[in-house]
């Protein structure tokens, strides 16, 4: 089975490649070890991080994914800290009060999206089995 770069970022895929008894990913254990050393590495250099952010940016990016919508949020929290400190703080703000009050609604999915959209482009949010985003200042299901 060929995988396409499209599906090498899309947690579904990764179910279903292991739920069909599929041994191993993209990396072998080597690849993979080394992968994550070299991603460490960087992020020390950078220097935006504490270690413990650093070791919980690998896990979403290399182990096992956000799984919650909280965790989604932290996980691009994270990986604008690493570069823009400032605006990580800004993003974190605007997003607070709505992680606060929970989301429970595709209308909080899209107040989210909204404020993410000021940080990020090309982000998604899982929530109840779909995927959101903005594009273009417009909220979608994709």
């Amino acid at each position: 089975m060929a995988i396409n770069q499209s599906k090498i970022n899309d947690p579904r895929f990764w179910a279903k490649w292991k739920a069909a008894g599929a041994v191993g990913n993209i990396y072998d254990s080597a690849d993979k070890r080394g992968a994550i050393s070299q991603y460490r590495h960087q992020q020390e250099v950078i220097g935006n991080l504490t270690k413990p952010d650093i070791k919980e940016l690998e896990r979403f990016e290399f182990r096992e994914g956000p799984s919650t919508i909280d965790q989604q949020v932290r996980r691009y929290y994270l990986k604008l800290k690493s570069d823009r400190p400032d605006k990580a703080a800004q993003m974190l703000a605007n997003t607070a009060p709505i992680l606060q009050k929970g989301v429970h609604s595709v209308y909080d999915v899209q107040e989210l999206c909204t404020q993410l959209y000021k940080h990020w482009s090309g982000f998604l949010i899982r929530y109840q089995g779909e995927s959101y985003t903005m594009h273009s200042s417009q909220f979608q299901k994709v």
